[in-house]
């Protein structure tokens, strides 16, 4: 593991979310692989022995056309989202936690810039990432929330 230069992935969180950039000022991040970028506590010191196999949160997928931020970092850092973030109801929160596809209104995806990944919420909760679709009278809403934790 290494500590990295992420001024150019924040630079694109910040972009697509909104997220003010003092958020990640707790951590720093490192890129234990070639898939993921993991946020770690700022002063975390990891066990000299044995030698850990992770540390922190996995927290971006980069090895992708489009990097995608992981469910673990949507939930935790979607409350701080001012952009691309969709509000469900409590039967969309469902489909999307079983998932389904959600079809969503204009006025939920009004602050959302354009087809992409986006942070779903319901009641104010950060559940997870999406993928949206826009569509003349609102939009469609791919879930990808993970199968290991869906609703049957």
């Amino acid at each position: 593991m290494h500590t990295i230069d992420i001024a150019a992935w924040l630079l694109m969180l910040e972009d697509r979310f909104g997220f003010p950039p003092d958020i990640f000022a707790p951590y720093r991040v490192e890129q234990p692989n070639p898939k993921y970028l993991t946020l770690v506590a700022r002063d975390h010191t990891p066990p000299f022995d044995p030698k850990p196999s992770s540390t922190g949160i996995p927290f971006l997928r980069i090895n992708l056309p489009y990097p995608k931020p992981t469910t673990a970092a949507a939930m935790m850092l979607g409350p701080h989202a001012t952009r691309n973030v969709v509000e469900l109801d409590r039967t969309q929160a469902d489909v999307f936690l079983s998932r389904r596809n959600a079809v969503l209104t204009e006025q939920q995806t009004i602050c959302c810039t354009g087809i992409g990944y986006v942070i779903v919420r319901h009641a104010g909760i950060s559940l997870g990432l999406g993928l949206y679709r826009p569509e003349p009278d609102g939009g469609v809403l791919e879930s990808l929330y993970p199968k290991a934790h869906a609703l049957h």
